[in-house]
């Protein structure tokens, strides 16, 4: 499980056969622990469900290979999946808007805005207002942005403060729900 490597297939009449591996790595201590396992099934897993079996996608690839090895080499393991889901939704073009308004397109600095998941991103003052969406703080709005353009080079040695990070994961617990199709089971593991 969790292990990267080049594998040879040779295709079978249903399922391809592994006729040879090459081991680049196994990742060991993700699955010594618990924790580090559960968040690196719910990497696989949305990978799993947001993308589309057979069609390569290497920055997809790259992403995951560069999250695994950020919670194997003890990441903080709830700010590497939030930089992972930014990344990837944006990647596949689901990304929520953080720079400007979804309703009225406004710019968004400061103030107190909101964020809906249902309209995709964060929502002015004014927007946020009229439409009775709680407010979000603006340092969350501040590292949703960071994030989006962090390389994930580097991402074991980030953390999240508490509050940020509790924060954000509510948005985004709330913004990949609404995304998805089914609920993912390694999401209800992790107490999403």
């Amino acid at each position: 499980m969790f292990c990267h490597g080049r594998f040879l297939l040779a295709a079978g009449r249903s399922l391809d056969v592994i006729t040879q591996v090459q081991l680049t790595d196994s990742f060991p201590h993700l699955v010594q622990d618990i924790g580090r396992l559960s968040h690196a099934s719910y990497v696989c897993e949305l990978v799993d469900v947001l993308t589309e079996e057979g069609a390569p996608d290497e920055a997809i690839y790259d992403l995951v290979i560069a999250a695994l090895h950020a919670l194997n080499e003890g990441g903080d393991p709830a700010t590497v999946v939030r930089v992972f889901e930014l990344k990837l939704l944006t990647h596949l073009g689901y990304g929520p808007e953080v720079y400007t308004c979804v309703s009225c397109g406004a710019e968004v600095e400061g103030g107190e805005p909101g964020f809906s998941a249902q309209e995709g991103g964060i929502l002015c003052h004014r927007c946020r207002q009229a439409q009775g969406v709680a407010v979000i703080p603006a340092g969350v709005v501040r590292a949703m942005r960071d994030m989006i353009e962090l390389p994930m080079e580097g991402l074991a040695k980030r953390r999240l403060t508490a509050a940020v990070g509790q924060e954000m994961e509510r948005v985004m617990r709330a913004y990949v729900d609404y995304r998805l199709a089914r609920p993912l089971k390694s999401a209800e593991f992790l107490g999403r």
